[in-house]
């Protein structure tokens, strides 16, 4: 429904698909969005990746928070950005992405520069910020999250903090709050309804085999000697002119 009130899926639907990141990025901040702060959002921004110097600042805002504003696709002549959260005091940009890689990269290092798309994304954090703290934070598949993370952290401007999201750990912070929180109507139904897309969509780690076993005791791997079974092998060797023989 959110990519689509902002035209990021067309009034027909053609261009709909399974691997679609606008209707993911929608469906699952919008879920967040109709959710208190605690059981939302906030778990999934604990969840967060910063380097040491970032971490401490980013869990402060987080802890100190209630609400943040939501601006999905905000448009920008640098760019624009898939979400952007918005408190009194800081400012969160969210790149999401899905199965796709960056819309743009160069071997530029300089961030002031560089085409990369996060590193137009920290300069749009730059020049909205005003005195707000930023934070840019990018969210992929696990594997992705990392890889590109510390492949573009060098290209960020040092006034913006960078981290990193993947959607198994977005998962799982939600997962959490469904197993230890005592849920009410309507937000047990929203988590349970986001929970189950992003398993759907290939989200959720794998933690083992069900293999509904018994429990095996060490008594059914008791083995008795009933009876003793000697060996022998006898040997006759006789000589004969040409050969050796054993028999």
């Amino acid at each position: 429904m959110i990519a689509e009130i902002h035209h990021k899926i067309s009034s027909s639907g053609s261009n709909l698909s399974d691997r679609l990141e606008d209707k993911l990025t929608g469906d699952v901040f919008g879920h967040l969005r109709y959710l208190p702060y605690e059981l939302g959002l906030k778990p999934v921004l604990q969840a967060c990746l910063f380097s040491d110097e970032s971490a401490n600042s980013f869990k402060e805002v987080v802890d100190k928070s209630n609400s943040f504003m939501y601006k999905f696709w905000p448009h920008h002549n640098e760019g624009e950005p898939d979400l952007i959260l918005e408190s009194e005091t800081d400012v969160i940009l969210i790149e999401v992405k899905y199965h796709s890689g960056l819309s743009s990269d160069d071997d530029i290092e300089d961030p002031e520069l560089s085409k990369n798309q996060l590193s137009r994304e920290a300069r749009i954090l730059e020049q909205i910020k005003g005195n707000k703290n930023a934070f840019l934070i990018f969210l992929a598949t696990k594997k992705e999250a990392a890889k590109i993370y510390y492949q573009t952290r060098d290209k960020i401007l040092p006034g913006v903090s960078f981290g990193y999201l993947s959607w198994t750990s977005l998962y799982e912070a939600l997962r959490e709050v469904q197993q230890k929180m005592e849920l009410i109507f309507p937000s047990n139904i929203i988590i349970d309804d986001t929970l189950r897309l992003l398993k759907r969509k290939g989200f959720e780690r794998f933690i083992g085999f069900n293999t509904n076993t018994r429990q095996v005791t060490k008594e059914a791997f008791e083995f008795n000697r009933t009876r003793k079974i000697t060996f022998s092998f006898h040997t006759n060797q006789e000589v004969n002119t040409n050969y050796y023989e054993f028999r």
